[in-house]
């Protein structure tokens, strides 16, 4: 895969969607083919709690939760920002995954213009599975306590309240295995690498 034109894959879903599984998944499929740091993975979880930390003064805690003002919609929207400089920080590498909601439409254009303004090949997957299923996932984790992830069940009320918009990226059902849900996502890149 070395001189290919970079690529940026995202990966999008309301919370408990897999998101971060399937970022994992492909990120160990694609260094395979590419030595780092060939290829690069973002999240959003990761880049809230790493900017939050930074800004006040504190070590990254990415296992503990995030105070609620880190979540409220001016907080929320300098977090998108930071995310999607990281990504432009990134456009030497050949594979750049990012794993985020991107529930809002705006958000989804956002990560698509940068790319077409940087001649960077585009990618958007939108992973979806029942709200039960989700719900139950989120909490499971939660309760489990060894997440990135903030979100739980109510958060998931909110996403579902706020709405998605039309989402035109790729869709694919996480209410199955692992392996099958890898799958379906390569076979939905594969055919853009080319």
């Amino acid at each position: 895969m070395s001189q290919m034109q970079t690529t940026l894959i995202a990966i999008g879903g309301l919370s408990g969607t897999g998101k971060t599984t399937l970022s994992d998944n492909l990120s160990q499929i694609f260094a395979q083919f590419a030595n780092p740091p060939s290829n690069a993975s973002i999240s959003s979880d990761i880049v809230r709690k790493t900017l939050w930390a930074q800004e006040n003064g504190q070590e990254p805690d990415l296992y503990s939760p995030l105070p609620v003002e880190a979540y409220s919609s001016a907080y929320g929207a300098k977090a998108h920002e930071k995310m999607l400089a990281n990504i432009k920080e990134n456009f030497d590498r050949e594979i750049i995954i990012v794993d985020a909601t991107f529930a809002k439409p705006e958000t989804r254009a956002d990560i698509e213009n940068l790319a077409h303004d940087n001649n960077v090949k585009f990618i958007g997957l939108w992973l979806e599975a029942p709200i039960d299923t989700i719900k139950q996932r989120a909490d499971a984790r939660a309760a489990n306590g060894k997440t990135i992830s903030d979100a739980n069940s109510m958060v998931i009320d909110l996403q579902i309240k706020a709405g998605t918009g039309d989402v035109n990226w790729t869709k694919i059902n996480t209410d199955q295995d692992k392996r099958s849900i890898t799958s379906s996502a390569i076979a939905a890149i594969i055919p853009a690498l080319r």
